[in-house]
C-alpha cells in the first residue's frame, strides 16, 4: 500500500466554497422551525439554490406555499448612496421569474448578513402567517 504524507499536494478550497458555505448557513438561520422548511435545491442546479416552504398549524403542516431562493456571497462595499449592486446572467434571471415566488439572497461577507431583501422576505412572510393566524410565538 502507498503511503503519501504530502499535504500540500492536495486541491485547495476556494474561497468562493468558503463564502458560499457561509452564505447557506446564515441563509438557514433565518428561516427556521416551526414557520419553514428550508430544503437544499442540489441536483442538476440551473439557479435555484434553496427552496423555502412555509409550515402552517403551527409547525404541524407544509403548505406548499414556497419560494425559491437564489443565493450569491458578495464582499464588495456599498455603493455611495448606501445599496448594494451585483449582476446577474439574463439567463438567470429569466429562469427564477418563471416562478412568481422566486428571489436572490446576496449575503455580505463583509458585513455577516444578508441584503434588506432577504430580511423583508423572512418578515413578509411571518406577517402572511401572523395576518391568517397560523403563527403562534413562542
Amino acid at each position: 500500500m502507498m503511503q503519501h504524507n504530502s499535504s500540500d499536494d492536495l486541491p485547495e478550497r476556494t474561497i468562493e466554497h468558503v463564502k458560499n458555505d457561509a452564505a447557506r448557513r446564515g441563509f438557514r438561520q433565518l428561516f427556521t422551525d416551526p414557520l419553514f422548511i428550508v430544503r437544499e435545491e442540489t441536483d442538476n442546479d440551473y439557479g435555484v439554490d434553496i427552496c423555502i416552504e412555509a409550515l402552517v398549524n403551527n409547525g404541524k403542516s407544509p403548505s406548499n406555499i414556497r419560494a425559491h431562493v437564489q443565493l450569491k456571497s458578495s464582499s464588495k462595499k456599498p455603493n455611495t448612496d448606501g445599496t448594494y449592486s451585483y449582476s446577474v446572467s439574463r439567463k438567470n434571471l429569466n429562469y427564477l421569474l418563471n416562478s412568481p415566488c422566486s428571489f436572490y439572497a446576496i449575503f455580505l461577507t463583509t458585513r455577516r448578513f444578508f441584503t434588506t431583501e432577504a430580511q423583508m422576505m423572512c418578515i413578509m412572510s411571518t406577517r402572511v402567517l401572523i395576518a391568517t393566524g397560523q403563527h403562534k410565538t413562542r
